[in-house]
């Protein structure tokens, strides 16, 4: 039995369905009935186009050096954690051609320095709890007997291989220090918004260590299972 070749489609096409799929009239479901296009596919053709369409107002050639800025520093004031190489890639995706260098050199004209954790940030200040695995140091006497005289809370992972939520704690150490700590909170519905939002903004922007967004890979590992 001859394998069957995979369906080309033109940049015009993508386009088209990727609107239809962004102004929901329609389930993703219904779309791929009509338009014989894998529902998976429509997603992913999404995401890229909203992680692309700021480019489509953009003026022919380079933009203007003053938008440029400008577009930097509207996304520090919400984003002062991100580092040089995020900014260029955010610049990159909205049509301006810059790389490390130029940011850098934009970054010292505009006397912005990127927030981040110092040396002995924390040094000599109590914690309100402290997370640890359940090895036998932490579960000792001693060592518990030590935080609750110091009124701090104890928290343990549950039993396995330490790595196992690897990935789950180090999202939530970036959520902590990008985005919650430098916007503080007054009740859970806060909480739940900022967290709705930073989720949102983090699968969305491309990452240096998989050279694309979380989202676009996600798509990109679900299409590969069902091609």
């Amino acid at each position: 039995m001859s394998k069957q070749s995979r369906r080309k489609f033109s940049a015009e096409f993508k386009a088209r369905v990727a609107l239809e799929a962004i102004k929901e009239q329609k389930t993703i479901s219904e779309l791929s009935h009509q338009f014989e296009v894998h529902p998976v596919t429509i997603s992913k053709w999404k995401a890229e186009f909203l992680q692309n369409m700021s480019a489509a107002f953009e003026r022919e050639g380079r933009p203007g050096k003053e938008k440029e800025s400008r577009n930097l520093d509207k996304h520090l004031l919400k984003h002062p954690t991100e580092a040089v190489v995020s900014m260029a890639e955010l610049l990159k995706g909205m049509g301006y051609p810059v790389g490390p260098k130029r940011i850098r050199r934009l970054f010292k004209v505009m006397g912005h320095q990127t927030i981040y954790r110092k040396k002995n940030l924390t040094k000599n200040a109590l914690k309100e709890i402290i997370n640890s695995d359940q090895g036998s140091q932490y579960t000792s006497f001693a060592w518990t007997n030590f935080l609750e005289t110091n009124g701090i809370k104890i928290s343990m992972d549950g039993k396995g291989r330490a790595t196992d939520n690897a990935w789950i704690e180090r999202f939530w150490k970036t959520i902590k220090y990008q985005h919650l700590h430098l916007n503080p909170c007054d009740n859970g519905i806060e909480l739940l918004e900022a967290v709705n939002y930073y989720v949102g903004y983090y699968n969305q922007k491309k990452h240096q260590s998989i050279d694309s967004s979380p989202d676009l890979k996600f798509y990109e590992s679900i299409e590969k299972k069902v091609a």
